[in-house]
């Protein structure tokens, strides 16, 4: 879709400009209660520059119609692009003239995983030239980028060492170096102040030091190519994981925990010691049960932790979260028993408990047979959209979670 938000929480069809297809369909589906969702582990792309934009953003500001965004849209994948720099000098000034002659890049290429899309014929192009006009004039960028914020999903195959001059140049997996040739002209003008290169001969082969920046070669010049370049050397990559689960110590943040729970650690903190000791000996019974207003769409459910003799340990209760329209008594159900699994595993992981088991009973069978018999959840795309899938996949992990030994 081109786009740094997730395509299925954009607006339906006012954003369409993708060909049909079932996540077409799911997205048309979805448009009308008005959901946002999060899928784990997903990396949506981010923009690279300050005065960064999504191209196929931009064309939907032009208001054209769902079949040419389409053709746009087939256009962008052919060329493999997304944001504004992708189609932009090094600089972010200028439209470098491969995009509007329908090439790909000479110098970088992107290094995420593209469908395989035809070239579109040459009125596709036609529109494609037509509606890029609206960014520049002559080429020249009417409002420039800026600095880069955050790493492209391009690789840069021209990048300059700015403390050197040196220009490296990569053909395949090799690199090479030219060192920088005054032009020959009196005349002093912003052209020939720019860095120029005889790239005909290089002067050694070895990979940048890493403290580079991106260049991009410009139409020769006097015999010579110039070059320019971005300023700024592109942000380090982002090492920071990913928005899915982990560990448990992640599933107290995950947004289901957060709304049905708010869990505070102080609320079991007293009972921690009994609960866990009954946990290790095998002794812990544990007892779920819901209820429902159809009414109001409303469920909550609740927990009781008792010795297998019968003796109350501890209890609870909290409310079901989810849409009133899709709320129903067996989500109620499920909620209890995905909450008595994350109070398992806060136990184990507390009290540091590698071994025990526990029973758990709830009177709707088919909630227990779903969460603890099935090996996996169907790959059918219409299966992850049934409501309460969100909790099955959540009350499975954290059986997972648990300690080996530990037996539900």
């Amino acid at each position: 879709m081109g786009s740094s938000t997730l395509f299925f929480n954009l607006p339906f069809p006012g954003s369409h400009s993708a060909d049909g297809g079932w996540l077409v369909s799911i997205w048309c589906f979805l448009s009308p209660f008005k959901v946002t969702l999060i899928i784990p582990g997903a990396e949506i792309p981010k923009l690279q520059r300050a005065h960064d934009g999504a191209i196929m953003v931009f064309f939907n500001t032009l208001g054209l119609k769902p079949a040419i965004l389409c053709t746009l849209n087939r256009c962008r994948v052919h060329l493999q692009i997304i944001f504004l720099p992708d189609i932009t000098g090094a600089d972010g000034k200028f439209i470098i003239p491969e995009i509007l002659l329908e090439q790909c890049h000479p110098d970088r290429y992107s290094s995420l995983q593209w469908p395989n899309q035809l070239r579109p014929p040459a009125a596709a192009w036609v529109q494609w030239r037509t509606h890029l006009q609206s960014l520049h004039w002559d080429g020249k960028l009417h409002n420039h980028l800026g600095e880069w914020i955050h790493p492209p999903h391009q690789q840069w195959g021209t990048v300059l060492d700015q403390s050197t001059g040196h220009l490296y140049c990569q053909q395949g997996k090799c690199w090479s170096y030219y060192n920088p040739t005054p032009p020959v002209t009196r005349r002093l003008t912003r052209s020939s102040t720019r860095p120029h290169y005889n790239l005909q001969s290089p002067s050694g082969a070895e990979p940048p030091p890493g403290n580079e920046v991106p260049a991009t070669v410009l139409p020769p010049q006097y015999g010579l190519l110039p070059i320019v370049h971005s300023g700024n050397s592109i942000p380090n990559s982002d090492t920071s994981r990913p928005n899915t689960i982990t560990s448990f110590a992640e599933v107290k943040t995950h947004p289901y925990y957060v709304q049905l729970l708010a869990w505070d650690s102080n609320f079991i903190s007293p009972f921690l010691y009994t609960l866990g000791g009954y946990l290790h000996n095998g002794y812990l019974v544990i007892y779920s049960n819901s209820c429902y207003d159809p009414n109001q769409g409303r469920g909550s459910h609740a927990w009781v932790f008792s010795s297998s003799s019968g003796n109350i340990l501890w209890h609870g209760s909290g409310p079901t979260c989810g849409h009133p329209e899709t709320m129903t008594a067996y989500r109620a159900k499920l909620s209890g028993i995905t909450s008595i699994l994350y109070i398992l595993n806060y136990i184990c992981r507390t009290m540091s408990i590698t071994e025990g088991s526990a029973d758990i009973y709830c009177d709707n069978t088919s909630s227990l047979a779903e969460v603890f018999c099935k090996p996996y959840i169907s790959p059918n795309p219409y299966k992850q959209l049934c409501s309460d899938v969100d909790l099955l996949k959540c009350a499975r992990y954290l059986i997972a979670c648990l300690p080996h030994d530990v037996m539900t």
